[in-house]
């Protein structure tokens, strides 16, 4: 009993290991298409709208700064937080304005 277990289990390793292997060789992803510096610096360079309120402070640190755009209209309305990448070690809320 305990043997057959066994060879079940090593059958069922060995076919998770297979699709791995098939799978494996297909890009999950199609190419991306590679953006000329030109239009890189385009993006970059779009101006954003202002915000509402900025480099407003949320902890003692001069770096604990955000930037707050308020939605126009009366009434309740939809709020979004975003926050950079980079773990709170690196980055730039800078670098996110204009996107």
């Amino acid at each position: 009993m305990m043997r057959t277990v066994q060879y079940g289990l090593v059958a069922m390793l060995g076919s998770i290991l297979m699709m791995g292997v098939v799978t494996g060789e297909e890009k999950a992803t199609p190419k991306e298409k590679k953006e000329k510096p030109a239009a890189r610096k385009q993006k970059e360079e779009k101006p954003g709208l202002p915000p509402t309120f900025a480099d407003v402070a949320y902890g003692l640190h001069d770096r604990n700064v955000l930037d707050f755009w308020q939605a126009g209209g009366d009434g309740p309305r939809p709020m979004l937080v975003m926050i950079h990448g980079g773990g709170w070690v690196a980055g730039d809320k800078k670098g996110y304005a204009n996107s």
